[in-house]
């Protein structure tokens, strides 16, 4: 039986929201790996560590976090895709005992809107943003290895998505 949840996408902020309804609909709890790794290095913002100690160590901190989450029960989880260049052995494993959700928008609209966004520092941008072909690459890899569910966002409300959502681990048990 799938335990927990794990919400996936670029847009990590809309990650988070959708995670919270989903875990006040399935009386569970929400952990971020961002948050996590912020709350291990606080003072310093996750933004802060990337730029200090570079994308390798940054990665290893982030998969020690995602094998952590074997370990918890009823918590829906939230990753950034970019996570899945380093992480896949990790997201197949998370899949065994848990649903991973992966949220896809239109690619280039995806990649406009990383372009757009503003980052404090470089590391953080070149982190995150990427061209259409590796956006396309991750997501494939995630949606045809790990993903239980894949939600097509389009012009869906966040309502729509969480209700999408609930539809499909409602199918997966069989009920109603």
């Amino acid at each position: 039986m799938k335990q927990n949840l794990l919400v996936t996408s670029y847009d990590y902020d809309l990650s988070k929201r959708l995670a919270e309804k989903l875990a006040d609909a399935f009386s569970m709890r929400v952990l971020d790996a961002i948050g996590l790794f912020e709350f291990d290095h606080i003072p310093r913002s996750f933004r802060e560590m990337l730029e200090l100690n570079g994308y390798d160590y940054v990665m290893k901190k982030l998969r020690s976090i995602l094998k952590m989450e074997l370990d918890f029960d009823d918590t829906v989880f939230v990753t950034n895709v970019s996570f899945a260049d380093n992480c896949s052995d990790l997201f197949y494993k998370i899949k065994l005992s848990n649903f991973v959700i992966l949220l896809k928008k239109d690619l280039a609209e995806e990649e406009n809107e990383l372009k757009a966004k503003q980052y404090q520092f470089e590391s953080e941008r070149s982190f995150f943003v990427c061209d259409k072909t590796v956006l396309e690459a991750r997501e494939t890899s995630i949606s045809k290895d790990c993903a239980d569910i894949v939600i097509e966002m389009g012009d869906l409300s966040e309502d729509e998505i969480v209700e999408k959502i609930i539809d499909k681990i409602k199918n997966y048990y069989s009920v109603n």
